[in-house]
């Protein structure tokens, strides 16, 4: 069994919906989002820890599913909520295919009077949470002093490379040799090609890799080398 779950911020009620494949009571999945997890939803994690706080947001699971109807019952949650829409989430699909606030209202009361089960269950959600804060490390305050020490160390990255005369990467530049940085949890400069490039994310065909592995990264940490730079990131450690 698994579950789908919310994280709501209570300032705006903005609401994240989620899924935890292995743990019906997605304790160990909200905490990620508290932790470590800036890469799976972008939005969520700065509103957490640059705007609102981690004392701003409640968590809760919204149903428990078996497995194989897992991904159709978050989606279902998502087109509820309209939580792909950034006015009301924070998810990334699922967007009600309607504009007008009047056909977004009818198209949820649609889907919520097929299933009076989850139409008690919605209606109940709004008293129902559990403090995000509860999932924070236990020394909440240092973790945020390194989250920001994290955010200077990027942007002195790039002002080191601007300063030698790289750029950042562009779509145009599918096929070159870049250099980037993986900010997970801190600063590890690599060199690459570049593969592909979305609207946030591209991957990079590590040197040091295998052909076929690849490595995703936010893409505004990515600078084009010139042939006579290919060495350059050893430079700059």
């Amino acid at each position: 069994m698994g579950a789908v779950y919310f994280i709501r911020n209570e300032d705006t009620k903005r609401i994240y919906i989620g899924k935890d494949e292995k743990d019906d009571s997605a304790r160990s999945r909200c905490a990620d989002h508290v932790s470590c997890d800036r890469f799976h939803c972008i939005p969520l994690h700065e509103d957490i820890y640059s705007v609102y706080g981690v004392d701003k947001f409640k968590f809760g699971v919204i149903e428990v599913v078996e497995a194989i109807k897992l991904e159709s019952a978050e989606s279902w949650w998502i087109r509820v909520f309209n939580a792909a829409d950034p006015r009301f989430g924070y998810n990334k699909m699922g967007k009600i295919p309607h504009q007008s606030d009047e056909a977004i209202e009818k198209y949820r009361d649609d889907l919520l009077k097929s299933d009076p089960r989850r139409h008690r269950i919605y209606m109940e959600l709004p008293t129902r949470g559990e403090p995000l804060i509860n999932l924070a490390p236990a020394d909440y305050a240092t973790f945020v002093r390194n989250k920001a020490s994290s955010v200077d160390n990027d942007a002195r990255f790039i002002s080191e490379c601007k300063a030698k005369g790289l750029r950042l990467a562009t779509r145009a530049d599918i096929g070159a040799k870049v250099i980037y940085v993986w900010k997970t949890y801190s600063n590890y400069e690599h060199t690459g090609t570049l593969k592909s490039f979305a609207s946030r994310w591209a991957k990079i065909e590590n040197d040091k890799l295998r052909a076929k592995d690849y490595i995703e990264v936010d893409r505004g940490v990515i600078f084009v080398i010139k042939s006579s730079q290919v060495g350059f990131s050893k430079v700059m450690l």
